[in-house]
């Protein structure tokens, strides 16, 4: 009685009510989503921009000097995974406390990031210098002492680095995404003119593109500074409290960034032979 029942009820049903209808978005929420994921995406490729840049116009030098690049570069990268993955909890707690109407609390979540960035840069500082033998036997000898070079001039700067990417986090927090993407991109443009510039005008080789990157990281940093100074509220021991609470909850995601990215240098000294 059952079966006969419930093919009774499925046969009584309209052919038009058994077809699945597809999901369609409303445009408005499409345009919405988009107009701030696209400029998040594209800001948050500022860093790996200034390499590959860098590594294109050190191609034209010769293959050891590509390959010190290309290996430095990565390597750097991959170090700075694990804090840049922790700084991702920002954006989403900022958010939170703004939805909740708690501006101050919200103001002093960037505080804490911006206390944490030298600390952790500190740290990643201790972690390249701890990582040269390593870069030493990826590169072989043709490339290593370049490459040695070229990572310590982007590793040594990991302070102002994080800094940039606490501020970033904060204007996506914020729903100021553009900011940030104009920033980046402004930044890359000065990377890449600093490049050419130290590349091939003063001719200091592989060094030269390492140190074309401390212009660009001191440009964005500054213009998301300016950007975000009215929001900025210093208070030492909520600042203290924030970044503790910052590197608990960031931790996973800390690991996540430094899983991700550690083992492309193996990748990459695989193709380099």
């Amino acid at each position: 009685p059952f079966v006969d029942a419930h093919v009774a009820t499925s046969d009584s049903l309209p052919s038009k009510q058994l077809k699945k209808k597809p999901i369609r978005l409303p445009p408005r929420q499409v345009r919405r989503v988009a107009v701030l994921s696209v400029p998040m995406a594209i800001s948050m490729f500022s860093f790996g921009g200034m390499t590959l840049v860098d590594t294109l116009l050190v191609g034209h030098l010769g293959a050891p000097e590509l390959a010190a690049v290309g290996l430095g570069g990565t390597i750097a990268l991959a170090l700075l995974g694990f804090s840049t993955g922790v700084f991702r909890i920002l954006k989403v707690r900022i958010a939170g406390a703004l939805g909740a109407g708690e501006r101050e609390t919200a103001a002093h979540i960037v505080t804490g990031g911006l206390l944490l960035a030298p600390l952790l840069g500190l740290f990643t500082i201790g972690l390249g210098f701890g990582a040269l033998p390593l870069l030493r036997w990826l590169g072989g000898e043709e490339a290593a002492a370049m490459s040695s070079q070229y990572f310590l001039a982007r590793i040594v700067v990991a302070p102002l680095i994080l800094t940039t990417v606490v501020l970033r986090e904060a204007r996506h927090g914020y729903r100021d995404s553009r900011t940030a993407m104009r920033a980046a991109l402004i930044a890359n443009g000065v990377n890449a003119v600093a490049d050419v510039f130290l590349l091939y005008g003063l001719r200091l080789g592989v060094p030269g593109a390492g140190v074309a990157t401390w212009t660009a990281c001191i440009t964005e940093g500054f213009l998301l500074f300016r950007a975000h100074r009215r929001d900025l509220r210093f208070n030492f021991g909520q600042a203290v409290r924030q970044a503790a609470t910052l590197v608990r909850t960031g931790l996973p995601s800390g690991a996540q960034g430094f899983l991700e990215l550690s083992g492309i240098p193996y990748v990459g000294s695989g193709v380099l032979g």
